[in-house]
């Protein structure tokens, strides 16, 4: 499965939030740990998500009550409290939903995590609390951002290209970003993914620049999304009914 990177996630928020800011939810909904729909009052659409793929806003929503103790929490953190902001922190595959009782942060990489804290920023509850190198996730405790490993996409950052490794991987260890991207900004620059980092050309630096911020801008500005499966790069409408 192709995950969305944080450019793809802060498109999705940026236009679907609106729709449904200063808004209630009225009942929150789940089919299993990864599929959750949250109704929201004097609404026609239910904010959709998919810790796996993504969220949506739809006029369906799932009307399955899973059970669980995490299930019975996240209710009550959730239901009546008011919308109040959406963000994808900078350069995290995270979708940090803001409500009047505290903050959901949705956590679509790895294995996946939900995430209930309170105004001050303390864990509520988790899907799954763990500890990792340089974080954890811990009931009572606050709740810190994954370390961010190389610059986002969206902030055009420009590599040295300096070191004697394919460009590929050169760009993976400087770009916060997904693979596919990555591998698109070569090939629209017409660059081999295999050439060492320091032996492009000029030109060929220049061609990377010009695909890197043609493709962030593309993310903004289009109703569409990139979708990368079976060895095809394509687009795919963002919003839709149903």
């Amino acid at each position: 499965m192709d995950f969305l990177s944080d450019l793809e996630l802060d498109s999705l928020i940026n236009k679907i939030y609106p729709t449904i800011h200063g808004r209630y939810i009225n009942n929150v909904y789940s089919l299993d740990e990864l599929r959750y729909s949250l109704t929201v009052k004097d609404s026609e659409y239910a904010l959709n998500f998919h810790l796996k793929i993504g969220i949506w806003l739809s006029d369906k929503y799932i009307k399955e009550r899973w059970e669980g103790e995490f299930i019975r929490k996240l209710r009550d953190f959730l239901e009546g409290s008011r919308l109040e902001g959406a963000e994808v922190p900078r350069g995290q595959r995270i979708i940090a939903l803001r409500v009047s009782s505290g903050t959901l942060y949705m956590e679509l990489f790895g294995g996946s995590n939900l995430i209930c804290t309170d105004r001050s920023g303390i864990v509520e509850c988790a899907l799954r609390e763990a500890e990792f190198k340089d974080r954890k996730v811990i009931t009572g405790e606050v709740y810190s951002l994954p370390k961010l490993r190389g610059t986002p996409i969206s902030e055009i950052f420009e590599p040295p290209y300096n070191e004697k490794v394919p460009i590929s991987k050169h760009l993976g260890f400087y770009l916060a970003t997904s693979k596919k991207f990555i591998d698109e900004i070569l090939y629209r620059a017409g660059v081999q993914p295999d050439k060492i980092a320091d032996t492009l050309s000029e030109e060929e630096k220049g061609a990377i620049r010009k695909e890197l911020k043609g493709l962030v801008e593309e993310c903004r500005n289009s109703e569409l999304m990139y979708q990368y499966q079976d060895g095809t790069f394509s687009l795919v409408k963002l919003l839709s009914k149903g």
